[in-house]
């Protein structure tokens, strides 16, 4: 046995020696540091630079930011980053963008501030956390997408000029492609989407992965789900927006900008803290803008009825000349502020998509512009209508667009509030006789080249109300 542990204490001894050589020599910042010492001796141009170069020490060096509650070790790698005479060092040596660091002092900032990463960590797998081998939060941002961090402290439209423009892009492509008709931010926006306040802050396991193509990462599952949304999640509703890859990734870099950070004043952009204080928009916005940001999403322009691509219903034309001739502002209020709760319509009021009165009155009025005239609706209901008659009338004219109950058609169910509440006798009938040009919708009174008499169009519109679920019906103009 003698001989056994005797050649088992020297192999602990020579473990002990190379671990504690490996630590105290070979780690690897300890490797970067004796390099950087190198290239300052190299680059040393007199006596008092030299002796400098020669006092550095090797040692954890770290950026303490109580602010941000950040403690980052990346300066122990990356030593040259405030120093310009490493502009063209090798990495981890090379300098920072001087201008960035001329208005975000390292000491006040750090680094994974803007950057990600794992800051406490002192090798390169752990800090960057970025290939899936160590799991973090927030892992080092890619290049492309480190503007995103610049929303935390700042109002992208504030950093257009201002180094960020990729995330000013982003920002305005949000509301140009009428992300906010179905996902809620700030305070306003649709319900079909989830809610997007404090999307940055999301970490991988939020998202699932199982159909997405390359790394997986957070960027990578925005980036790809914006390009294709149902390849990365077969049931998604959301359609194609048609990015290029500039596109693609400004956008991405919004969307990781939406993170809830508790900054101090101190922390805080005087453009941000400007934004803060104002609701999303400052209100209210033009119907034209309006339109587009919430709206167009699912009625395009508006001018003709559309099979929408996802949610495979038919989008009626609101900005249709036959509907607008016909349609009183109150109509287009209503209909806007309480949606309709029988179709994808949601409720756009203070209490559902955050719009206030006077935005949705703009929106209303715009929607108005486009009729040439107002003009009386053309039908009078008969005195008298038989709702039997109607019934057979609806099951051989409407139900085949319209369906017998809800979700059952691809064209609106007509027996929800948002269209009994909205819609007068007088319009229903109208719109039965002399249908609506550029949709779905044919005329079927007989003056119109249908084969119904206005008293069959009375009946068709009794029955229609006996299909009511709540409330009362409004009363004709």
């Amino acid at each position: 046995m003698k001989p056994a542990l005797t050649l088992a204490s020297l192999l602990t001894l020579a473990l002990l020696a190379v671990a504690a050589v490996r630590e105290n020599y070979w780690t690897e910042w300890r490797v970067h540091q004796r390099r950087f010492e190198r290239i300052l001796l190299a680059q040393a141009r007199d006596d008092k630079e030299r002796v400098l170069a020669r006092s550095f020490s090797a040692e954890i060096r770290q950026v303490v930011v109580p602010d941000l509650g950040a403690v980052d070790r990346c300066v122990s790698c990356h030593l040259g980053l405030d120093d310009p005479r490493m502009a063209d060092a090798p990495q981890p040596f090379r300098s920072h963008p001087t201008r960035l660091l001329e208005s975000h002092d390292l000491d006040k900032f750090g680094c994974t501030a803007c950057h990600g990463g794992q800051g406490r960590a002192t090798t390169k797998q752990e800090a960057h956390a970025d290939k899936g081998e160590v799991f973090w939060e927030r892992p080092l941002l890619p290049a492309a997408l480190t503007q995103s961090s610049c929303g935390v402290c700042h109002d992208p439209s504030y950093l257009k000029d201002r180094g960020a423009p990729g995330l000013a892009r982003g920002r305005e492509l949000f509301l140009e492609k009428g992300c906010l008709g179905c996902h809620k931010l700030a305070g306003q926006g649709g319900p079909l989407g989830p809610r997007l306040d404090g999307e940055g802050d999301k970490a991988k396991h939020a998202f699932p992965f199982a159909h997405l193509a390359g790394e997986r990462t957070v960027a990578n599952w925005h980036r790809e789900h914006l390009k294709d949304p149902r390849t990365v999640v077969p049931a998604s509703k959301m359609p194609k927006l048609g990015l290029d890859d500039r596109d693609l990734d400004a956008l991405t870099s919004f969307l990781l900008s939406l993170r809830s950070v508790n900054l101090t004043e101190r922390m805080t952009g005087r453009d941000k803290y400007q934004e803060r204080h104002r609701v999303w928009h400052p209100a209210p916005l033009a119907g034209r803008q309006l339109y587009q940001q919430f709206c167009s999403n699912c009625h395009g322009e508006g001018v003709e009825t559309l099979v929408h691509d996802t949610l495979r219903v038919a989008v009626p034309s609101i900005r249709n000349p036959d509907f607008l001739e016909v349609a009183s502002e109150d109509l287009l209020f209503r209909s806007i502020r309480d949606g309709r709760p029988e179709t994808e319509m949601p409720a756009w009021g203070k209490q559902g998509g955050g719009l206030t009165d006077d935005e949705i009155r703009n929106v209303a009025s715009y929607l108005l512009e486009g009729r040439a005239t107002a003009r009386e609706i053309a039908f009078v209901p008969a005195t008298t209508a038989d709702p039997s008659n109607g019934k057979r009338l609806y099951e051989e004219s409407c139900s085949a667009c319209h369906g017998v109950s809800p979700g059952t058609g691809e064209s609106p169910w007509l027996g929800g509030p948002g269209f009994q509440e909205t819609y007068s006798d007088a319009l229903i009938g109208h719109n039965i006789k002399h249908g609506r040009a550029g949709t779905l919708m044919n005329p079927y009174g007989k003056e119109a080249g249908g084969d119904l008499t206005d008293q069959e169009v009375s009946d068709l519109v009794s029955f229609i109300r006996t299909l009511r679920q709540r409330g009362p019906a409004p009363t004709d103009p």
